[in-house]
């Protein structure tokens, strides 16, 4: 076990990296590129260029993109509360109009019992208010 502690260590270190040659190869009409020269054809060794290290400039684009961020999330929590604002308001508005047209259907009930109950003089009085609110129920609440 102390043995294998020491390899562990080592296995785990950070190796630098070494740069290797890329070579390319025009094998059959078909381009290639390969680690090591191809045998038989013209190779062309290819530089790759280092890569890209964080330049020191990125840390206020960062903090840039980190305030933008807040405040498109504050813009879009401002649209989020307004939009439930006006679905609540569309709720209420809804509920009401549920309760007129409930309102409405009794009433039209009403007058229609008043019209089959009612005596021959009081009935064409009847009648006439359960046409009329039979109207302003198809107008008010069609479905």
């Amino acid at each position: 076990m102390q043995r294998l502690l020491p390899v562990l260590m080592l296995c785990l270190l950070p190796l630098g990296a070494s740069a290797q040659s890329l070579y390319k190869c025009r094998i059959d009409g078909t381009l290639t590129y390969s680690g090591s020269p191809c045998p038989g054809v013209s190779s062309t060794a290819v530089e790759v260029p280092p890569p890209v290290k964080a330049e020191a400039g990125t840390e206020p684009d960062l903090k840039k993109m980190q305030a933008d961020a807040t405040k498109l999330q504050k813009e879009r929590n401002a649209k989020e509360q307004s939009q439930a604002k006006l679905d609540q308001a569309a709720a209420r508005l809804a509920e009401s109009k549920r309760q007129r047209c409930g309102k409405l259907r009794l009433q039209k009930k009403w007058a229609d019992e008043a019209v089959a109950a009612g005596s021959a003089s009081a009935k064409d009085k009847a009648t006439e208010k359960a046409r009329r609110l039979g109207d302003q129920l198809q107008l008010e609440c069609p479905f």
